[in-house]
């Protein structure tokens, strides 16, 4: 039995341009997790998402092996990611991301809750390579069999990051005691 994935993989290999848009509907979302936990502070993430998505379709014909996909398109994100930061700061812009970030948190605190800015502040804390994965589960929803495809590591390496970056999350919140 042939796997349906791998299918439209191939016809988009191919050039069909039907499948290149079937498949970046259904990955798009993780897409902009990876994004979201890689990319700097002030970034527009659906600005990075079309670049993905540029390289994506530029490129999904020199895409070897089926089953690479989300690795490839997750490479595809952070290299996008990384480059934005490169690019900003080459033009010096570390002061507009800080008040651009200082908006959108004022933004979010007028829309929502006081208590999500507290806690986006602190996921942003952790590392990429303990925020990318809880990013992708929190928001995303997808399993840790999913995740571990994505970032190219075994199973219990996303288990094992996720469990650090809830109890570094939880070590965050905890008040300090007085002597």
């Amino acid at each position: 039995m042939t796997d349906p994935a791998a299918h439209l993989i191939e016809r988009a290999r191919a050039g069909d341009s039907d499948a290149v848009a079937q498949l970046w509907r259904e990955h798009r979302a993780w897409v902009a997790a990876a994004l979201l936990a890689h990319a700097p502070r002030g970034a527009e993430i659906e600005d990075l998402l079309q670049d993905v998505a540029v390289v994506f379709v530029r490129e999904i014909k020199h895409l070897r092996e089926a089953p690479m996909l989300r690795a490839w398109l997750r490479t595809i994100a952070v290299n996008s990611a990384v480059s934005a930061g490169r690019r900003r700061a080459a033009r010096g812009e570390a002061d507009a991301l800080e008040d651009d970030a200082a908006d959108r948190r004022g933004a979010l605190r007028a829309a929502m809750a006081s208590d999500l800015d507290d806690i986006l502040e602190r996921v942003s804390r952790l590392s990429p390579e303990l925020r990318e994965p809880l990013l992708l589960q929190s928001v995303r929803g997808l399993s840790q069999r999913e995740i571990s495809q994505i970032l190219s590591v075994p199973e219990t390496t996303v288990e094992t990051r996720l469990a650090r970056a809830r109890r570094q999350l939880r070590e965050q919140t905890r008040i300090p005691q007085k002597p």
